[in-house]
């Protein structure tokens, strides 16, 4: 009887020390930021979140308007 109850006494304590372990995880990832470049969509946030910012991928540029007044003809060389 004694055994057992020895028994039962380290696995509440084993329990006690995984539950701060995990506690002490999730004060840890509070901080830690998670990117995901996936094909169709980003995703970030804090580790500790459960539902992460999706966005969609997309590349936006304005051009300049030096780049539309550039020729492109070469002129041949009269030597």
């Amino acid at each position: 009887m004694t055994e057992t109850k020895e028994a039962m006494q380290n696995t509440i304590k084993n329990l006690q020390a995984k539950s701060e372990y995990i506690n002490k995880l999730e004060d840890k990832g509070s901080k830690a930021l998670v990117l995901q470049l996936g094909s169709h969509t980003i995703k970030l946030g804090f580790a500790n979140e459960k539902a992460p910012f999706t966005m969609r991928p997309f590349i936006a540029y304005k051009k300049s308007k030096t780049a539309q007044n550039v020729k492109t003809s070469v002129e041949p060389n009269n030597k």
